[in-house]
């Protein structure tokens, strides 16, 4: 389970999305990626492996999982590569069973470096203005 949800989150904030969805359907586990406003796939986990990959999430965030009729929030912080990456994690109960979105995906390393007035790729007149 560990690595599986490590590679999830590897490939997922590869992306750069700004939320990861986990929702459970009546044959599979969807995980999906908000990138640019547009909610596309990323892949589909077996059902019976389902529970585990909540598990594990709820362990990282610090939630209660043996609780799964009201909704949870939480949060965690994981290195991936030289990157670290701050999630929010939100529980929600539906009918297949739990699901899981991650948003508010903060990156701290060298690849979030902040836009200065000299890298961002605007003219000198108008940076000044």
């Amino acid at each position: 389970m560990v690595q599986l949800v490590s590679s999830i989150l590897q490939r997922a904030v590869g992306d750069e999305p700004s939320d990861i969805h986990l929702e459970p359907q009546a044959q599979e586990l969807e995980v999906r990626l908000r990138v640019h406003g547009v909610l596309r796939e990323l892949m589909s986990v077996p059902p019976k492996l389902q529970a585990g990959v909540i598990a594990r999430l709820k362990i990282l965030a610090n939630l209660d999982i043996a609780e799964r009729r009201i909704p949870q929030d939480g949060r965690f912080s994981v290195r991936l590569g030289a990157t670290r990456v701050d999630l929010r994690v939100a529980t929600l109960p539906t009918v297949f069973g739990e699901e899981v979105g991650k948003s508010s995906i903060r990156r701290t390393g060298r690849s979030s470096r902040l836009k200065t007035r000299s890298n961002t790729g605007c003219r000198a007149q108008t940076r000044y203005r």
